[in-house]
């Protein structure tokens, strides 16, 4: 299992995407690894594409991901979000709400991240 960051899904998703093809390829290698996607996530990820590509290229994305089983979609729990304002109160750097809250539902599921965010993966090399 790994967390999902929009930049991954962008990636994945988006077939002219600088990063698609290394998208692909961390999938393929993970092929029987389950992606967990945040439902906060999600909801960053419709909001980019929609603003980069148009509404139909953004249904689309979230029509594949649904019909991808590798994909799950999770709802973010209120314990989650108190966690990650604590986190943010801790560390205090300059990111933004959802990728604390990516690394905090990392740290707190044991669990690592796929993302081609730099700030995102060096907060969570960090932590450990």
């Amino acid at each position: 299992m790994m967390i999902a960051d929009s930049s991954f899904l962008i990636s994945f998703f988006t077939p002219d995407d600088v990063n698609h093809h290394q998208a692909v390829q961390e999938a393929k290698k993970d092929s029987g690894n389950v992606f967990v996607v945040p439902d906060r996530i999600l909801e960053e990820t419709m909001t980019a594409m929609t603003y980069k590509r148009g509404v139909t290229f953004a249904l689309d994305l979230l029509d594949k991901l649904q019909k991808n089983r590798q994909f799950i979609v999770r709802p973010t729990r209120e314990e989650e979000i108190k966690a990650t304002f604590s986190r943010i109160q801790l560390i205090q750097r300059k990111l933004s709400f959802i990728d604390y809250l990516v690394v905090e539902l990392s740290v707190g599921l044991q669990t690592p991240v796929i993302s081609f965010d730099r700030q995102l993966n060096a907060l969570r090399r960090m932590l450990g």
